[in-house]
């Protein structure tokens, strides 16, 4: 995940709409998420979080991916805000659960944090490499 970027409200959009892309509504660990960041599940407390093949808390195991840059505060508050200047700048959004990814066709250069071991626990290739290809989820 990076250490800093801006939060918009722009949306990871999928590649294909065959297979229809799939959404749930999940509540999140407290940090900052940029758009299509792969994500795992806290073992403890169910939580969703950045995915880390090194981690030993159940975010080691891929999930879902992220499908707005959001805020989420220690208290679970999450925050999506859209700068444009179609909103008049600074709209800001919160709640409780976020949506996210859990099937869909997706450019993997548009995921972050997805790795070989986070590609055959989502899915697979379906056309291209792991660096620029095309992923199928679910």
């Amino acid at each position: 995940m990076p250490d800093s970027f801006s939060i918009t409200a722009a949306k990871l959009e999928p590649d294909h709409l065959i297979p229809e892309p799939s959404t749930i509504a999940v509540r999140m660990r407290q940090g900052s998420y940029a758009r299509g960041t792969i994500l795992g599940i806290v073992t403890v407390g169910g939580l969703y979080a950045a995915y880390s093949n090194a981690a030993s808390d159940g975010t080691q195991t891929a999930a879902a991916i992220a499908m707005y840059d959001m805020q989420v505060a220690a208290t679970g508050i999450i925050t999506f805000s859209d700068d444009s200047e179609a909103t008049g700048g600074d709209h800001r959004e919160t709640h409780l659960t976020a949506p996210v990814y859990v099937a869909g066709v997706f450019r993997t250069t548009d995921l972050v944090g997805l790795d070989a071991a986070a590609v055959a626990e989502l899915g697979r290739i379906i056309r291209g490499s792991l660096a620029n290809g095309l992923l199928q989820v679910g």
